[in-house]
This record gives structure tokens, sequence and C-alpha cells, in this order.
């Protein structure tokens, strides 16, 4: 939980996913550091996410911090603007969907994906069709084969319309 430990002074919130899907969250708002690493310490292993939740003015500051103490170990993706995704390397959206793709008992003649910020890139990339909401940040919008509507205007719906349209 060496990460854990790193963010624990920082200005944001920590929520650890682990191997079971069971979510934890960091309950303690009181407290010492060495309280904080006590509870953490006590939490099931293996993690395999942790989100933190930040004023989006220290989102910055607290990804590059990530970045820079952890560079070859994790990868840090913003996942709205006040999160940020931490997961082992090579295990993000895209490893996630190639998996599934490699691993599926029922040959997938098209793979598409859709989403809105950095967490969704690799999948966006990934994807035979990558679409970018409407209101995606610019770099995804970059990734992304096609726009579609925003995520707020039935997104999902007009991807596999556009797709039925084009048969």
């Amino acid at each position: 939980m060496d990460v854990v430990k790193f963010l624990l002074p920082m200005p944001c919130m920590q929520c650890v996913y682990f191997g079971n899907a069971i979510t934890q969250y960091n309950r303690m708002t009181e407290g010492t550091l060495e309280e904080k690493m006590a509870y953490y310490a006590a939490l099931p292993k293996p993690w395999y996410k942790v989100v933190t939740r930040q004023e989006e003015k220290y989102a910055k500051e607290v990804h590059d911090a990530l970045y820079e103490r952890f560079p070859d170990l994790y990868e840090f993706d913003r996942s709205y603007a006040e999160g940020i995704e931490i997961h082992q390397k090579g295990s993000g959206k895209g490893a996630c969907m190639e998996w599934v793709v490699q691993n599926s008992n029922t040959p997938i003649r098209t793979t598409i994906a859709a989403g809105d910020y950095e967490n969704d890139i690799s999948m966006i990339r990934y994807a035979q069709i990558g679409c970018a909401v409407e209101n995606a940040i610019d770099a995804v919008k970059q990734a992304a084969d096609k726009i579609t509507s925003a995520n707020t205007d039935d997104a999902i719906a007009r991807i596999i319309e556009d797709m039925d349209k084009a048969r």
C-alpha cells in the first residue's frame, strides 16, 4: 500500500478497490497519520485500484506528485475533474478490453468503446471503433475515431443507432 501511504498527507481522499470487487472507503477523516496507516494496513489485499478525490485545484498537483514518485509502478489517469485512478501498469481499461477479446468463448466481430476522460483513452485506442462523447476532454476526442453526442444526451444509444444505419 505504498501509494496509499504516499497519498495520506496529501489534500485528497482515497477509495481502495480490492480483487473481490468490494469497495473500502477511507472513513478516517480524523486521526493521525499512524492511525490512518494502521487502518489501511488492515484492509484486504491485494488492491487493484485506488481512486482519489480532491478539489479540482489540487488534482494536477496530486497527479504530478504520484507520477514523480511512482513512474514505473503505476498508471495515473484522471477519471473526472476531481478524480484520479491509480492502477498497476498495463491494467487500464484498454488492457481489460483486450483481455475480454482474447478470452471470450464467442468470436467478437467488432469492439466499440466510448469515453469522456483520461481513464478511457487506452480503451478508445484499443477498440476498433473508439468514440468520444461530445463533452469529453480534448485528449479523448483526439484519441477517438468519432465523436458522438454528450454522455447526458444518450451517447451510447446514438452510437448503436449510427451503427445500425451504417449496415
